[in-house]
């Protein structure tokens, strides 16, 4: 009886062995179902996400692209830009040494300022000519009246229209006007003037604009003869013998003591420095500076932003132009073409010491450059 029991005993533990081995199977089979469903949805989402990623990627590369083209735009964009800013200032910086040179600086340098000065100087030169034109016709025209009454009147020495007594008033220094005149005689109604400028070599040189009886002596007469020619006519435009004389005895100019003394001071210490005033090319107006002058080169500072505008060694290229007429201005070329024009307000003298200080620290900053080489 006792092994009847145990085996029906173990027969019983054997079924629920098998029926716990055929729900485990069974949640082996769901698990499997689930890690199946689980690895596709996971496909699916990688798929989508690889498909996400490589539209975002198609999409960065496209923005890079445009983006990478609005930048080659704006460098060509900022290229135009910078040429056509240079050639605004190269233009600028010409017609404001033009009209320097010429007496007509404007006080600004905006496109309405620079506008009225160059219909200002077109008209006084419009002006000049049509009044040469006249006086041509009329002269013209008397000659031709003399040629159709048979003779041609011809210019005899002081029988004409002349001038008597002429002479030049003032002080030849740098700063000083100049006075040129006489008494007119033989019916002289008109006299034509021009100074000039008598070099060392013997060449001489019309100076620009210096057309009127008066004359402002500058720093580039120094150490030159500087004369005044007069023509005088009559009403009849008949011309009588030219007149000149020159200046300071026919002796070249020379500075006044105290202002060599001053240059001399500079040149000794081998620096010195000039309050002025430049127009630049980011401002329409006069901008206070100091000009500071050294053996080997210049510089000029803002004294608002106390940078360096200019700094550069002397070089056979740099110029310094003067204006005719009463104006303290005088323009300077750089080495690299570009011009500045400076004002030393109304002082003139002050505007001549500084010019022919810095002419004398660049020559021999050049000849100290051939002794090297040599």
């Amino acid at each position: 009886m006792e092994l009847i029991s145990r085996a029906r005993a173990q027969e019983k533990e054997i079924m629920q062995l098998r029926e716990q081995i055929a729900l485990a199977s069974i949640r082996d089979s769901q698990l499997l179902n689930e890690k199946y469903t689980l690895e596709k949805r996971f496909s699916e989402l990688r798929m989508a996400l690889d498909e996400k990623q490589s539209e975002v990627i198609t999409s960065a590369s496209n923005e890079l692209a445009r983006r990478k083209g609005d930048l080659e735009v704006n460098l060509n964009l900022l290229n135009e830009l910078k040429v056509a800013e240079d050639e605004k200032h190269i233009f600028t910086t010409s017609m404001l040494g033009i009209l320097a040179e010429c007496g007509a600086m404007p006080h600004v340098t905006n496109a309405s300022a620079l506008t009225n000065s160059i219909k200002h100087l077109h008209d006084q030169l419009q002006l000049k000519i049509r009044t040469s034109h006249a006086r041509l016709a009329e002269v013209n025209s008397m000659i031709g009246n003399n040629s159709r009454n048979g003779f041609v009147e011809k210019e005899i020495p002081g029988d004409g229209p002349g001038i008597e007594g002429f002479q030049i008033i003032g002080d030849a220094k740098p700063g000083c006007k100049l006075l040129g005149c006489g008494f007119p005689v033989r019916g002289t109604s008109l006299c034509m003037f021009q100074w000039v400028r008598h070099y060392p070599d013997g060449t001489r040189q019309y100076i620009e604009g210096a057309t009127n009886p008066d004359y402002i002596v500058t720093a580039d007469d120094v150490d030159k003869l500087i004369a005044v020619e007069c023509i005088p006519m009559d009403d009849q435009g008949r011309q009588g013998d030219i007149v000149r004389i020159f200046a300071n005895d026919q002796n070249k100019i020379t500075c006044d003591e105290e202002m060599q003394d001053e240059i001399d001071n500079y040149i000794a210490k081998g620096q010195a420095a000039f309050t002025v005033f430049i127009l630049l090319d980011s401002s329409e107006n006069w901008e206070p500076a100091t000009l500071i002058l050294r053996r080997s080169g210049f510089q000029v500072k803002d004294e608002r932003k106390q940078d360096a505008v200019i700094s550069e060694k002397f070089s056979k290229d740099l110029l310094i132009k003067i204006p005719s007429g009463l104006s303290a201005q005088f323009v300077l070329t750089c080495s690299n073409g570009s011009s500045y024009p400076f004002s030393t307000s109304n002082d003139i003298r002050k505007r001549d010491a500084l010019v022919l200080t810095m002419r004398i620290f660049q020559s021999k900053a050049l000849d100290e450059k051939r002794k090297g080489k040599a």
